[in-house]
């Protein structure tokens, strides 16, 4: 049977930074534009092609954002959560989540644990994907959650960087009259100022939800696999 349904990721990861692309975009046009002029013209098929569109280019936005966002991370020096949880570099023990939970004992275990439970020696980037594969395939827990929302504001964070460099080059050659935008220079100096805290907030909320996921996956493959096979 044929899936035509869009799930809660696809709405989340890809339609939603696809249709904010795609609205950024409209502001980079000139003045009279004939997109525009019509863009209150609006149908149900009109709608619908959209939604498309934005499911199109949102899966864009990720092969883009996914290479851009980890060579910032290396730049950054911002290492992996998930590596930093098995090697107990992470020394945040406490959880939003799990009130008391001691952490770093439970990263502990799970690392003494998890080659064996995969009958192999695999480095830290081999058990994240097997780890991944196994609470996907079976619906455990909330990594699922953590990682579709880790993925939205990934997108969102290179679509607004994007968008503040494209807006700030438009206002240059606006000065010195090489385009003619149809926002005025007080607009696009607040659009930019806007762009610019979004990308921020945005990138630091991908920090924060890529931490929960490689917590919350290290805690639900411990309490619900690897605990019920002692």
């Amino acid at each position: 049977m044929v899936q035509s349904q869009f799930s809660a990721y696809d709405f989340i990861a890809d339609i939603t930074p696809g249709a904010v692309a795609i609205g950024l975009s409209l502001t980079l046009l000139p003045e009279g534009h004939f997109i525009l002029d019509e863009a209150q013209e609006v149908g149900v098929a009109a709608g619908l092609t959209f939604v498309i569109f934005a499911y199109v280019v949102g899966h864009l936005i990720q092969a883009i954002a996914s290479p851009i966002d980890t060579y910032w991370a290396k730049y950054r020096g911002f290492a992996y959560p998930f590596e930093n949880e098995l090697s107990g570099e992470d020394s945040d023990s406490s959880s939003d989540d799990e009130g008391s939970l001691d952490q770093v004992s439970v990263n502990e275990k799970f690392t003494s644990e998890v080659e064996s439970h995969f009958s192999g020696e695999f480095s830290n980037t081999d058990i994240f994907f097997l780890t991944q594969s196994r609470l996907w395939n079976e619906d455990i827990g909330r990594m699922r959650r953590f990682q579709v929302l880790y993925t939205f504001f990934r997108s969102l964070w290179v679509v607004f960087a994007i968008g503040t460099v494209l807006h700030v080059l438009i206002l240059v050659a606006k000065w010195f009259e090489y385009y003619n935008s149809f926002l005025g220079t007080e607009d696009s100096i607040v659009l930019i100022s806007g762009l610019t805290v979004a990308a921020l907030l945005a990138y630091y909320r991908r920090k924060k939800m890529h931490k929960k996921m490689a917590k919350t996956m290290v805690i639900d493959f411990y309490a619900n696999i690897l605990v019920k096979e002692d």
